[in-house]
């Protein structure tokens, strides 16, 4: 027998099998269905032959399991032996299927959102910029909290790692969201904004002494210029537009885009008009204290792929249904909702998910 006689009678062979466990599952199914009829019908019998043809039925689904395990098991990935020097069939490589952080024993990271501060041991060729890559915090907020008065670190040294940029902070008697804003540098709203911190009371913010709060992108009261620097860098973004889309407000932005916060945030007490930054129709404008605790907000479709949400408003000048155009002013900037202050909550959206505004602004 020549080599491709025994190809044909392989292919042939494999076809046999093929079309008998086709013909198996639909079986099965039938019968599947054919078994739950008869035991509709015995249970409104009162059961009475119930215990029988369940132990029949049982024994029957395994004979029929035993029989179909040759098949089922050909028609799964497998490492086939080489035909002609070649290998045929689909072959499963546990290098390639198996996630290598899944099989390393050592330290992974995960890319979730974290809640709650780690201890990382440091490994060779470590150093406090690849750390703080690895996690996605500032080299500062290591050495902050960590106590660090340089960049050394060494092997097998304990390193308490923040979810975020910024300082862990002990509440004590008599603080407040505000005054440990300002003592960090920061603005209020990022602290209850990030969703990890609790509140005793959800309605003024209230703290419990004693509980660990996250202060996003707070620095300590020494550090005073890297806020500073900070702030100048987003008032010299936000002055030259790009042309896309019109900047929605005047004020200073007080916090930026992050996984937990997927939007920025301008704040001015005057409570100056917010603008929509391009032509759409208004798909929401209603009040919520759910879905991120708008407050008063206002949703426009731009008709591209794109839609801007714009937060805490204190009035509404528009409705839904409504056709605006770029520059036409759709409400006040307020403090509605989940917020602590006069803000407007930016955010801009491309085919549902969340983009960070900045990059639409020089």
């Amino acid at each position: 027998m020549n080599s491709e006689l025994i190809t044909d009678l392989q292919a042939f062979f494999n076809f046999i099998c093929y079309f008998i466990k086709r013909r198996l599952e639909v079986f099965i199914v039938i019968f599947n269905d054919f078994k739950n009829l008869i035991v509709a019908l015995l249970v409104v019998k009162r059961g009475r032959y119930v215990r029988s043809f369940t132990h029949t039925t049982l024994i029957s689904v395994i004979l029929i399991s035993i029989i179909l395990v040759p098949f089922a098991a050909s028609s799964l990935p497998s490492r086939a032996a080489p035909v002609n020097g070649q290998t045929e069939g689909i072959i499963l490589d546990i290098n390639n299927t198996i996630p290598k952080e899944e099989i390393n024993p050592y330290t992974s990271v995960s890319e979730k959102p974290r809640a709650t501060i780690i201890i990382y041991k440091v490994q060779s060729g470590d150093t406090l910029s690849t750390i703080a890559d690895k996690f996605g915090i500032s080299i500062n907020t290591i050495k902050w909290e960590n106590k660090l008065s340089s960049n050394s670190i060494h092997i097998g040294q304990k390193l308490r790692i923040l979810p975020v940029t910024g300082i862990a902070h002990r509440v004590t008697q008599g603080e407040t969201i505000y005054s440990i804003a300002k003592k960090y540098h920061t603005s209020p709203q990022a602290i209850i904004d990030f969703p990890f911190n609790y509140f005793k009371d959800e309605d003024n913010f209230a703290l419990e002494v004693g509980q660990l709060l996250i202060v996003p992108d707070g620095v300590p009261p020494k550090a005073k210029k890297i806020i500073l620097e900070r702030i100048d860098r987003f008032k010299n973004t936000i002055h030259t537009p790009k042309g896309i889309f019109l900047w929605p407000t005047t004020g200073v932005i007080t916090q930026g885009y992050h996984w937990y916060h997927q939007a920025i945030d301008i704040a001015n007490p005057a409570g100056p008009p917010v603008k929509a930054v391009a032509a759409g129709r208004v798909v929401l404008a209603q009040w919520t204290r759910t879905h991120g605790g708008y407050g008063l907000h206002v949703k426009i479709d731009h008709l591209n792929g794109y839609q801007t949400l714009y937060a805490h408003l204190r009035k509404l000048y528009v409705k839904p249904g409504q056709q605006v155009v770029k520059g036409q002013v759709i409400g006040l900037m307020g403090s509605t909702g989940r917020s602590t202050g006069t803000h407007l909550h930016f955010e801009i959206r491309y085919k549902g998910r969340k983009l960070n505004p900045l990059n639409f602004y020089k």
